[in-house]
């Protein structure tokens, strides 16, 4: 899961991939999209890290089923952003369910690793960000891999933006 998990540091990645996708339904879009989403992916997620740890720590849920709830929120969002083709709609899901699907799932197993390490919080906190980072390096390679195969460049000159 942790490793699923750094995709949501993608959207830097894929954020011009997005916008070109977009650019054939709306003409006009312009850059502030790339930042309107990443803000709001943000927020999301912020909103996500206080209902995991409400739900861990208030509620008593089992840290699986948190994890299982955060994970599925945010690959539903993920799926279905990919069929969009309205910016509304492309924001609703892969900003709102993707971040707080991911806020969800991403302080769990650090509180996890801190009550069954106590001693240890530092060396477990460094283990599981890291498997959040090679999760983002490894996603990045990837997406970019499925978005741009031949490593073309863009072919299009937007001039005025």
């Amino acid at each position: 899961m942790h490793l699923y998990l750094g995709c949501f540091f993608l959207w830097g990645n894929i954020n011009p991939y997005v916008q070109s996708y977009f650019y054939q339904f709306e003409p006009d879009v312009s850059y502030d999209f790339i930042f309107m989403v990443d803000t709001i992916l943000v927020l999301a997620n912020w909103i996500g890290y206080n209902l995991g740890t409400y739900l861990l720590q208030n509620r008593g849920w089992n840290p699986k089923m948190i994890i299982a709830l955060g994970g599925t929120i945010s690959m539903t969002g993920f799926f279905f952003s990919s069929m969009q083709v309205t910016l509304k709609s492309y924001i609703l899901c892969y900003a709102l369910g993707g971040g707080i699907g991911c806020g969800i799932c991403y302080l769990v197993p650090l509180v996890c690793g801190w009550e069954y390490f106590p001693h240890r919080r530092g060396l477990i906190t460094g283990i599981i960000i890291s498997s959040y980072g090679f999760g983002a390096f490894m996603w990045a390679l990837l997406s970019t891999r499925l978005c741009n195969p031949d490593s073309l460049d863009p072919d299009i000159q937007v001039i005025g933006q």
